[in-house]
Parts: C-alpha cells; structure tokens; sequence
C-alpha cells in the first residue's frame, strides 16, 4: 500500500514541473494483499507558455471552453480572461517581475500553475 501511495504521489507531482499540465487517472485493483495498478490514462489538458513570460501569456486547451485568472501570491486576482476555441492570452507587460498563479477552469475542474513574469 505503502508503494502505491508513493506512486500516486508520483504521478500527481508530475503537472507541477513544466509548463504542461496532465489529467492523470489512475486505475487500482485492490487484492488480498496490496492494490494492483492496472491503467496509467494521461491525457494532455492545457498549455501555459511562454515560462517565465516578459510580455504575453498564452494558454491552450484541450477543451473550447473554460476561463483563466492570474492571481499574486495573495490571491488577489489581476487579469481575467475566457478562452475562445480553445485559446487565450493575457497580457503581463504591465506587470511586476515575480511569482504568480495561474488559475484555469474548465467543465467544473480546476488546474493552477506557477507562472514567473520576468
């Protein structure tokens, strides 16, 4: 069990690093002894690039609908935008250099990515 937490770990770790983030479902068969894995589905959800970006932001996604905040540290929410066929851009020019959240919704689920505005 031990081991199949860690690799569930893993797994989840894995849309942190990057600009890529992935839908990863994962498949347990529980047994006497220990869960199986039996299935690893990723499936690429959206694009954030460029990472670190100076200018503008752009977004892509799998999905037609959805909508994108770019949030400080704080929470506080700087830039709102709603993607169209699947894409979307926000501008940052205006921003300080430092660390924000990207925050994209889309068919009720929620993804956040750190983004660094040079």
């Amino acid at each position: 069990m031990k081991s199949s937490i860690y690799l569930l770990f893993l797994l989840c770790s894995l849309h942190v690093v990057g600009q890529t983030t992935h839908q990863i479902t994962v498949k347990v068969n529980q047994g006497p002894d220990c869960p199986a894995l039996t299935s690893i589905d990723t499936q690429e959800a959206f694009q954030v690039y460029p990472n670190p970006v100076s200018d503008v932001l752009y977004l892509e996604s799998n999905t037609h609908s959805g909508s994108a905040s770019l949030l400080n540290l704080n929470g506080k929410v700087l830039r709102k935008t709603s993607l169209h066929h699947g894409s979307a851009a926000i501008d940052v020019k205006a921003l300080a250099p430092g660390i924000y959240i990207l925050r994209f919704i889309d068919n009720s689920r929620l993804r956040q990515v750190k983004v660094r505005v040079k």
